[in-house]
């Protein structure tokens, strides 16, 4: 069972520290020495020597952790919990990157398109390229209640995830 020291900074992000359950050596600071051997800190300890201003934090199970958008991970109580709103940000900026790229190729093709002067074939592609566009305003991510609802959309348009 691995576990981590969790804790809101003073910008309101998650933190996630790992505390070291093992002693460790350090060289003496003589020569010829022998080595000194530091006990591993209660999570207390680290806390009050690292984070003196923090006093909300709690040790949680790495199992216990969400799976899914960590950016938006926060800590509710003894947990940590996704934020749905920042979630929503988070894959509307994944599906903007895909979008985006697919915008590149969909340009590359109006391009070529151009030179053979079929003007259906033209339209037909500017027509997909506004649907592209138009994705961040038309893709609906506000139904999803959970994590693994909203990871589940993904716009018919683009190409599907890897």
């Amino acid at each position: 069972m691995a576990t981590i020291i969790i804790f809101m900074d003073s910008d309101n992000r998650l933190n996630r520290l790992v505390n070291s359950t093992k002693e460790h050596r350090e060289p003496s600071p003589e020569e010829g020495g022998e080595d000194i051997i530091i006990p591993p800190l209660t999570t207390d300890e680290l806390m009050a020597k690292d984070y003196p201003d923090i006093t909300d934090y709690c040790e949680i199970d790495t199992s216990e952790l969400p799976t899914l958008f960590k950016g938006a991970w926060v800590k509710e109580g003894q947990s940590v919990v996704v934020d749905m709103p920042q979630a929503r940000e988070i894959h509307m900026d994944d599906i903007r990157i895909v979008r985006n790229q697919e915008l590149e190729k969909k340009d590359k093709e109006i391009y070529i398109a151009e030179d053979t002067g079929d003007q259906a074939h033209i339209d037909s592609l500017r027509a997909e390229r506004q649907v592209l566009r138009d994705i961040p305003q038309t893709f609906d991510l506000s139904g999803a209640t959970t994590p693994e609802e909203l990871y589940a959309l993904w716009p018919s348009e683009l190409p599907p995830r890897e």
